[in-house]
């Protein structure tokens, strides 16, 4: 992996290495533990990590090829779930601020 993710910077500050919140998937992939439960602030971590969106930390030059072509679709899905969260679930929206993830 290229590094922690904001949201793991954000809530357990610089570090390196494997992020201790991800756990293997059983497929070659990672599941964030950040965002395992259905409370708001997991709720908000999938949205922080872009889960469904695709993984943005390339391991091979192949990988880091394919998302640079799936960068502005990304992007936009991106934008458009923090904005239905902004709509939809204050609350978790919220933890965006706290993480200073999002502005006020």
């Amino acid at each position: 992996m290229a590094g922690p993710c904001g949201l793991a910077v954000s809530l357990l500050g610089e570090f390196e290495g494997a992020c201790p919140a991800l756990h293997p998937d059983g497929l070659g992939g990672y599941i964030c533990g950040f965002g395992a439960g259905e409370d708001a602030r997991s709720r908000a971590a999938r949205v922080a990590v872009g889960s469904g969106i695709g993984c943005d930390s390339p391991q091979t030059m192949a990988d880091l090829a394919a998302r640079q072509r799936r960068a502005p679709e990304m992007r936009r899905q991106a934008r458009a779930d923090r904005e239905r969260l902004n709509r939809e679930d204050p609350e978790a929206a919220h933890h965006l601020v706290i993480w200073r993830l999002a502005p006020p």
